[in-house]
């Protein structure tokens, strides 16, 4: 059962004198209830804002956002604010996220401050509750932000956004900011806290290793278009530009890296129609830019925006 159903979702954004600049475009998009959907692109593809407009953080230019089964596109602020303790986001960058002026007890408590009544000894124990669960405790509440390690602040993260034991997280390139031995930790970590507190996840990262050690399907954007879903992480990719994202990703051991070929070209144009990617696939025919290839399935649950699907 789907727990989020996006449908022609468009985000634009019209400078002047400039054409049109679509963020996100005719995104059509479910995240079932209990997975791990990934979302991968390159940087400035639209990721975040996708995960922005599904929370509700951003207005949608067009579309729909459905969330259990209510469309929440139209609702206010005031609308939004029962919904806000059941989706929740952690945010890119564990060092911009955070007020330095505050400690962690009042970056915690802010959000049980804004929906429990509960008085502040039961606070106190939930927030140590939660930072144990994401392997830390409670002296952390003393200290400010500066004061913690880039691994600590992401974690911290993590307790913030489940501090209101939400139903939907929405994690924003949630292990770009820590090393290669902190990152398997926090992975770890997401994926217990999934089991534990039965929660849903979309996975917003550019890193493909990632994705792969954890997620369950695995959606493709290019320029704020949703170009393919895998339906697991060891489905061979069809669009283009998917197989030349999995082609440019290094294995973590030197030994195991080989040298690939180059899977597109350097051009970075937008065209005005057709297929998106047309300026920089190998594969390019007319058809391609005649005409916009929609997001359709090619095999079981396996999606791709591609005329001709390789």
């Amino acid at each position: 059962m789907a727990l989020i159903e996006i449908r022609n979702l468009y985000k634009s954004y019209t400078p002047k004198a400039k054409p049109v600049v679509y963020a996100v475009r005719d995104v059509h998009l479910s995240i079932r209830r209990g997975e791990i959907l990934g979302l991968v692109g390159e940087s400035g593809c639209g990721k975040s804002t996708l995960g922005k407009l599904i929370l509700k953080l951003e207005q949608p230019t067009q579309g729909s956002v459905v969330f259990d089964g209510v469309d929440i596109t139209g609702y206010s602020f005031n609308q939004m604010r029962p919904l806000r303790r059941r989706m929740q986001m952690v945010f890119q960058g564990s060092s911009q996220t955070f007020n330095p002026s505050y400690t962690l007890r009042q970056i915690l408590r802010e959000p049980l401050d804004n929906y429990h009544a509960e008085g502040g000894d039961e606070k106190e124990k939930w927030m140590a509750s939660m930072l144990r669960k994401v392997g830390l405790d409670e002296t952390y509440l003393s200290r400010y932000p500066h004061e913690m390690s880039g691994g600590q602040r992401q974690r911290c993260g993590i307790a913030r956004a489940l501090m209101l034991n939400p139903e939907f997280v929405v994690c924003d390139e949630a292990v770009s900011s820590v090393d290669y031995a902190i990152k398997n930790k926090i992975l770890k970590l997401l994926v217990s806290l999934k089991k534990e507190l039965s929660l849903t996840y979309l996975f917003i990262s550019h890193d493909i290793a990632a994705v792969n050690r954890i997620c369950d399907r695995i959606a493709v954007m290019y320029l704020g278009n949703l170009v393919e879903i895998l339906p697991n992480i060891n489905s061979s990719a069809l669009h283009p530009y998917t197989q030349a994202l999995l082609a440019a990703t290094l294995p973590a051991n030197p030994r195991e890296r080989k040298a690939e070929l180059v899977r597109f070209r350097e051009n970075e144009d937008i065209p005005p129609q057709g297929c998106v990617f047309q300026n920089r696939c190998l594969y390019t025919k007319s058809l391609c830019q005649e005409a916009r290839p929609m997001l359709e399935q090619k095999a079981d649950r396996h999606f791709a925006a591609c005329h001709y699907g390789l």
